[in-house]
């Protein structure tokens, strides 16, 4: 398993100093923001944020689908992808649905390696907890019929998955399967759609990261957790709609 693309010569940088802005902080990007106190939204990555901006409500829950490890994420990547929509707006940061409910579910350790199993895991676990919607930013090139099975099960409930597409064009799990919203990056100014697959511009996006920090984050895992958060507000607001209904929804937006 691989964090689609979060390699160490990508790795986003520290900001040096915070800085207000909105979300995406290229272009001055803006979303009309509702409350999505009612929906339940599962992440499937490195673990559960301890940053002091993001406020977990007491219906939120954890699991660790590392063998020995803690569900806490050490690593960095699952904070910033959770910032893009959890944070509190304490310092400023707006996440885009932080009133929601989060299920952290950790399938890879701190050097970002796992397996299938571990990713297949975390599925199940937010299924078994009624997401509404699963943002996924890790991948595996890994095939395995059970975990297209898997997200089968997921669809069939009426769960929105989020997946992020690494820059490698091989086979990549979950973004590769059917019914699957993939975000991919693209060289245009503007957001574009083919079917329920989003390119995404490549912007700058202003988030946090382990040790209480800030950090403008660029890459399909961020702009994956974008496009997811601005899901959210439009279910919040009475869209009920399959996969294509909801893309075409948020091209709208």
């Amino acid at each position: 398993m691989v964090v689609g693309d979060f390699s160490p010569d990508r790795r986003p940088r520290i900001s040096p100093r915070f800085r207000q802005a909105s979300l995406p902080a290229h272009g001055g990007f803006k979303v009309e923001r509702v409350d999505c106190s009612g929906l339940n939204i599962g992440i499937v990555d490195t673990g559960t944020p301890t940053h002091r901006d993001i406020k977990l409500n007491e219906y939120s829950r954890q699991v660790s689908m590392i063998d020995g490890e803690e569900p806490y994420d050490r690593d960095g990547h699952g904070t910033s992808v959770s910032g893009i929509l959890s944070s509190s707006h304490a310092s400023g940061i707006p996440g885009l649905c932080h009133e929601a409910t989060f299920f952290h579910a950790k399938c890879a350790n701190s050097d970002r390696s796992g397996d299938i199993s571990a990713l297949v895991g975390g599925l199940l676990w937010c299924m078994a907890f009624q997401c509404d919607i699963v943002v996924c930013s890790l991948t595996s090139s890994e095939e395995e019929h059970l975990a297209s099975e898997v997200i089968k099960k997921l669809l069939s409930k009426d769960i929105l998955i989020f997946s992020a597409v690494p820059d490698t064009r091989s086979y990549s799990f979950p973004s590769s399967d059917s019914g699957v919203i993939s975000v991919a990056l693209g060289g245009g100014d503007s957001p574009s759609a083919d079917g329920i697959r989003i390119t995404m511009p490549n912007w700058t996006y202003d988030t946090l990261t382990v040790g209480d920090r800030f950090m403008d984050s660029r890459g399909s895992s961020f702009a994956n957790a974008f496009v997811a958060g601005v899901a959210a507000n439009a279910i919040a607001s009475g869209i009920n709609a399959d996969p294509r209904g909801i893309v075409d929804k948020i091209m709208e937006t």
